[in-house]
């Protein structure tokens, strides 16, 4: 999600209206109020010299009634882990279950198992006898 840069200080559109707009729909935050407290935080950010959406964060906390908006997103932005950890544990995953299948297995056969165990977490909650 690119909307998650509006969120990064260092980024040349932190805490742009068209970047918030697009996170606060995909958090269900309201993005009209979320765009009046974000013109004010980056007011306050100059003034205090605050040189990170971390130190915004510790100065609205206390005012956090006047900002629920603003906070809950920064909360959201920082809890949201960016990186490529999915995508190499699948390929982990994927040379698991190719050694163990190997040898029985044809590569058409083998796509089923692979996707049953990156996607473990829906797997599991599978009614198995509904399934088959």
């Amino acid at each position: 999600m690119e909307a998650i840069q509006a969120f990064n200080s260092n980024s040349g559109n932190f805490l742009e209206a068209a970047e918030i707009d697009e996170f606060a729909q995909a958090y269900n935050i309201d993005s009209h109020h979320l765009n009046l407290e974000s013109k004010l935080a980056k007011r306050a950010m100059i003034a205090f010299k605050l040189e990170s959406i971390n130190s915004l964060l510790l100065k609205l906390l206390p005012l956090e009634t006047a900002f629920p908006n603003l906070v809950k997103a920064i909360r959201i932005a920082m809890t949201i882990g960016v990186g490529s950890a999915h995508s190499e544990r699948s390929f982990s995953t994927l040379n698991r279950v190719k050694n163990y299948l190997r040898t029985t297995m044809g590569r058409q056969r083998l796509t089923n198992p692979c996707i049953l165990s990156i996607e473990s977490t829906i797997s599991n909650n599978l009614d198995l006898d509904e399934v088959v």
